[in-house]
């Protein structure tokens, strides 16, 4: 197994990006930062992250084998492929699943909790005798659910008040938006092999109608954080580069996106860049 095989398993550009994403905003609006603390809960929710999508690949090639000439998209998956044997897959996961759990517990028994739900959850959407990402809705609601979860890591330690609740709805929504879009990615091929998914039940056109107002709902409730993180001046910045934010919606970028995912990036630094003038008392 090469080095590039174990990070396409645990899909390390992406989930690093996104875990990251999630932790320092949340640190920011706690102003709250403890680089030491910070780096513990960043290690532990990453490495329980990279633990889910493992197992996932790992439950995938013992279900799904059956649909290997049928199904293109397999070649994401290493194990079907052979790049990646079953028992090197189980030995990571388990590696991984473990440092989650050991790290967790140096933080905090809430923090450790909070790690065991995800690994949970990760395990009831992937085990072929659950298998919850063939039972929609709870397709997309557990995945929805592991954002809030990385956020708590945070927020438990420092309390909840009205800004933390709101950033939990985002990250709900930014959460399930995710495996929406890669579930109308997958319809034509969903379709053809007759595999139930929520997106297969509410259709295409219907399903995206929901993206686009869940992504203003997003808009709205990060426009509410920053109006109570940093007032109204702060709250009129975001707003000022809301068109940046839009422009994801529109098709031609949405199909970009298929292609080159890390332009997601651009969103995700436009909320940093406005939350750090707010830690900073800039603006």
């Amino acid at each position: 197994m090469e080095i590039n095989d174990l990070l396409t398993l645990i899909r390390f550009k992406n989930i690093t990006i996104a875990v990251f994403y999630i932790l320092i905003f949340s640190t920011l609006i706690t102003r709250s930062f403890v680089a030491s603390d910070f780096a513990l809960i960043l290690i532990s929710n990453l490495l329980a992250i990279w633990t889910i999508y493992s197992f996932n690949d790992l439950e995938d090639a013992k279900v799904e084998t059956h649909l290997k000439k049928r199904r293109k998209f397999f070649h994401k998956n290493l194990i079907i492929n052979e790049k990646i044997t079953l028992k090197e897959a189980l030995i990571i996961t388990l590696i991984l699943a473990i440092s989650a759990s050991l790290i967790s517990m140096t933080i905090a028994n809430s923090n450790f909790v909070l790690v065991i739900l995800i690994l949970t959850i990760g395990f009831l959407y992937s085990e072929r005798h659950f298998r919850l990402k063939s039972k929609p809705p709870l397709d997309v609601l557990s995945h929805a659910f592991i954002g809030p979860l990385i956020s708590l890591s945070i927020f438990i330690n420092t309390g909840i008040n009205s800004i933390t609740i709101l950033a939990l709805f985002s990250f709900f929504l930014g959460s399930l938006i995710p495996e929406i879009l890669n579930q109308r990615y997958d319809y034509q091929i969903d379709k053809k092999n007759k595999i139930k998914t929520t997106v297969q039940i509410l259709g295409k056109g219907f399903s995206l109608k929901l993206i686009i107002l869940m992504s203003f709902t997003i808009i709205l409730l990060n426009g509410g954080i920053f109006f109570l993180y940093g007032g109204k001046n702060l709250a009129l910045l975001y707003l000022s580069l809301v068109p940046f934010l839009i422009m994801f919606l529109f098709k031609k970028v949405r199909q970009l996106l298929e292609k080159r995912p890390v332009i997601l990036v651009i969103p995700l630094a436009i909320n940093i860049f406005i939350l750090l003038l707010g830690f900073l008392n800039i603006v």
